[in-house]
């Protein structure tokens, strides 16, 4: 039982020592255009680099969609 604690208390301190912080904004400054204008902040990153994908899919939904492709 030590010993699973133990293993427990390893994982969750190593995932809140690595953990960054990220923030979204969601405005929608025209309504009527029906698009969002999103902000995201990335804080408190050790990294020089960091590689930021989205995804081609939606839950639900088996077709595969290019979201980036709006960006």
């Amino acid at each position: 039982m030590l010993k699973y604690i133990a293993v427990i208390t390893l994982c969750l301190l190593s995932i809140f020592s690595f953990a960054g912080e990220v923030n979204y904004t969601l405005t929608m400054t025209k309504p009527q255009s029906h698009y969002f204008e999103v902000e995201m902040e990335l804080k408190n990153f050790d990294e020089k680099e960091i590689s930021v994908k989205m995804p081609i899919w939606s839950p639900g939904s088996y077709l595969a969609r290019e979201f980036a492709r709006h960006v």
